[in-house]
């Protein structure tokens, strides 16, 4: 069972790293993703060669701008 990311667990988090995830990232998790790039936080996503992961990430541009991924 995948332990959803939230605002409150990203407080004080100067990287969040994240490994190949397996699952989607919810509206909620990509919400709390917002917030925590607009706070300045910092993040790095290995993507695995899942086409629908990284199509859910191309697909938000904002983030992907935030994120600095090419």
């Amino acid at each position: 069972m995948k332990e959803e990311l939230s605002v409150d667990k990203l407080k004080g988090v100067k990287l969040w790293i994240t490994a190949g995830p397996r699952e989607m990232f919810t509206e909620s998790e990509l919400e709390a993703l917002r917030h925590y790039l607009d706070g300045g936080g910092n993040v790095l996503v290995m993507l695995p060669e899942r086409e629908e992961l990284k199509h859910q990430l191309s697909s938000r541009g904002e983030i992907i701008e935030k994120m600095k991924i090419l």
